[in-house]
């Protein structure tokens, strides 16, 4: 039986198309820092059946759709981390990533509503432990990156400019979606 000793407090970073997992950090991908809350979410989601007379009591369990996913709070507007963040940005002027909304272009760089992205906008993205040889890596081998849904800007001196971010694992060529373990056992 796992004890409290065996809880795990992995200090990560988030690296983006990694080409091997042997070597020294970035692994030949790109560190996507500085970052905040990565969460990394695997497995199904359960939905109760209700049943209105019983009162709304749960009655029954479903087994909801498998995923795989990693959610990052991107602390700075890295310009790099924008590029693989928000695929469909361009440099700006200044030399950072400008991110424009224009709905009405036609061009097929366009992002539009029901529009496909696994095939345009796939990655392979890790999260990395900075305690490399000793602690579990998580790689989702085809990632398609997006804002996360629930996430705001904010303005205001108290608060910092973050951006939420996610990456919805998609099947690899091979079938793999995501793989948890020591960096040894995983190939990319």
């Amino acid at each position: 039986m796992a004890g409290v000793g065996s809880i795990a407090r992995i200090k990560g970073a988030l690296v983006l198309s990694p080409t091997s997992l042997t070597g020294a950090s970035p692994f030949g991908g790109t560190l996507l820092e500085p970052t905040r809350d990565i969460v990394v979410f695997c497995g199904a989601d359960a939905q109760a059946i209700t049943a209105e007379e019983w009162g709304g009591q749960a009655v029954e369990i479903l087994q909801g759709p498998d995923e795989a996913r990693i959610s990052v709070v991107l602390r700075a507007w890295d310009a790099s981390a924008l590029a693989a963040a928000l695929p469909h940005s361009e440099a700006g002027a200044s030399g950072d990533r400008l991110w424009s909304y224009q709905p009405a272009a036609d061009d097929e760089d366009t992002v539009r509503p029901g529009r496909a992205l696994g095939e345009s906008y796939g990655v392979t993205i890790a999260v990395m432990p900075r305690a490399i040889d000793r602690q579990p890596c998580v790689v989702l081998h085809n990632a398609v990156p997006a804002i996360e849904q629930t996430h705001r800007l904010r303005l205001s001196l108290n608060a910092e400019l973050d951006l939420g971010m996610v990456w919805h694992g998609l099947p690899d060529d091979s079938g793999r979606v995501v793989s948890i373990g020591r960096r040894g056992d995983i190939t990319l």
